[in-house]
């Protein structure tokens, strides 16, 4: 048969609390293990990594101190060999000019003023003939008026040939 449903008739069981156990001298990062050597094994090991990250922490800023330094002595050097350069390419472009003009004005000299009407005339014409593989530079100027003169010259004694074999025909 079925019983109606009653309170217990016992003492209700309480649930367990704890008294939470108060240090006056708690830290909150301070972490207490009771057992005092695995305490001590755990301080070590965080001092070590701790000095570990500092020493690594040293290492990249001399690293990167020395990186900067190289750097700034490949940039002086890189600066006094630019230097040096432009010194040598202007003096050599100087001499190349100097030597140039003497050359036109031996030329100039030893011809008279028909180099100096048509020398340079031929040398833009024929220079591009003289030197097809070159490309225009000063080393080149010399050598294509000294070509341009020896065709013009070649062409004044072609005239001079036929108009004197012209004027002996004439004559006779």
């Amino acid at each position: 048969m079925r019983r109606p449903l009653e309170m217990q008739t016992h003492k209700a069981i309480p649930i367990p609390q704890y008294a939470p156990k108060f240090d006056v001298e708690y830290s909150r990062g301070k972490r207490v293990d009771p057992d005092a050597e695995r305490n001590e094994a755990a301080k070590l090991k965080a001092m070590y990594k701790k000095e570990r990250k500092g020493a690594i922490r040293e290492l990249r800023k001399d690293a990167k101190f020395l990186a900067v330094e190289r750097n700034k002595e490949q940039k002086q050097k890189d600066a006094d060999y630019e230097k040096r350069m432009r010194s040598v390419v202007g003096s050599i472009t100087t001499t190349e000019r100097a030597e140039e003009k003497a050359a036109e004005r031996s030329v100039a000299g030893r011809y008279g003023s028909l180099v100096t009407r048509f020398g340079t005339d031929l040398f833009d014409r024929y220079s591009n003939y003289a030197f097809p593989e070159k490309s225009r530079g000063t080393s080149d100027v010399v050598g294509a008026i000294r070509w341009g003169l020896v065709v013009y010259l070649l062409v004044i004694s072609c005239f001079i040939t036929v108009s004197s074999v012209l004027a002996y025909c004439i004559n006779y």
